[in-house]
């Protein structure tokens, strides 16, 4: 049997044997092995009890004493309930604050298991004969109805709901619930990255697409370029070619004047004379041409420069990107 105590003992255990008019008491209970004195238990909560109120005005102390040893008897040695409907009993002490003078008023409870009324019924009748049993001073013709209504009420489901899981089980359902946001956070937050990466991706696949039209389009300005630099060098070649041919014919014509003065001698052997490399490669190269091929070299050379300098920094930034990741 379990024994709680609350307060200071009043009525005796059942061993010591302390009297009624010893101490006071908060309250005394004997309950089954394992079964809590308290209506939150599994194997009480369910159930109801009988109860019955004396006092020390009407009674004395050693009848009290008297009527909690014959239920407590009563309840071990299985005469008030032969089954296992009875939990165990309670006697409580009812004095209300600012009346402790005017006596001590008792209650006794018998508590039981579950609602079945035809067996709670039989309990009422077995308590009443055994604490009226061997010569009671005072006889027990009445219990209160037996309370089941009450017994768990919106305050006290509350509470029980509140205790019934533990303070271990409380804590592991908020580590759950702190489990479980965390992993939407985490969740969100992968879902986030995962969007930057993308944008990062196709930023740099347009930055590509971008950089890969303008190297084509100075592609073909250097293919039109290098074409219109052959067209220019066969142009000034055949212009070359016609210029050295003139001078060769208007020779005959001039020694064949019958009156050839001096100027015309002279001419004739300026003109007969034969050119050194100098002068055939004045000739074939004049100036006009050497001056636009050198705007055209200038041109292809900035054109290439311009090209190194965007692949630089292409790759520049490319590899910047890398060192950020």
């Amino acid at each position: 049997m379990d024994v709680d105590n609350r307060g200071s003992q009043v009525l005796f255990d059942g061993f010591t044997r302390k009297k009624f008019a010893d101490r006071t008491v908060g309250s005394f209970a004997v309950f089954k092995d394992g079964i809590v004195p308290e209506w939150e238990d599994p194997e009480n909560k369910k159930g109801g009890e009988w109860s019955v109120r004396k006092g020390v005005c009407t009674l004395g102390a050693q009848e009290l004493d008297d009527f909690w040893e014959k239920l407590v008897l009563g309840a071990i040695g299985e005469l008030i309930d032969p089954g296992n409907e009875v939990t165990g009993v309670r006697v409580l002490h009812k004095n209300k604050e600012g009346k402790k003078d005017s006596g001590n008023n008792y209650r006794y409870e018998v508590w039981l298991r579950g609602t079945d009324r035809a067996k709670a019924d039989e309990i009422r009748a077995q308590t009443a004969e055994v604490v009226n049993s061997g010569g009671a001073s005072s006889l027990v013709t009445y219990l209160s109805p037996c309370c089941y209504r009450n017994l768990l009420s919106p305050r006290r489901k509350a509470l029980y709901a509140l205790f019934a899981f533990g303070p271990g089980t409380l804590l592991g359902l908020y580590l759950y619930s702190v489990k479980r946001r965390m992993e939407r956070d985490n969740e969100s937050m992968r879902m986030e990255q995962v969007q930057e990466e993308l944008a990062v991706v196709e930023e740099q696949q347009n930055k590509d697409m971008v950089l890969s039209d303008a190297i084509q389009e100075l592609r073909d300005r250097l293919h039109r370029l290098e074409s219109e630099v052959t067209t220019s060098r066969q142009s000034a070649a055949k212009a070359s070619q016609s210029g050295s041919e003139k001078p060769a014919k208007a020779a005959p014509a001039a020694s064949e004047k019958p009156k050839a003065s001096r100027m015309e001698e002279a001419l004739t052997l300026l003109k007969a004379k034969p050119l050194s490399k100098e002068q055939q490669q004045h000739a074939s190269d004049p100036a006009w041409f050497t001056a636009l091929s050198g705007v055209q070299e200038r041109a292809k050379q900035s054109d290439k420069e311009m090209l190194k300098r965007d692949v630089a920094a292409f790759k520049a930034d490319q590899k910047q990107r890398e060192d950020a990741k």
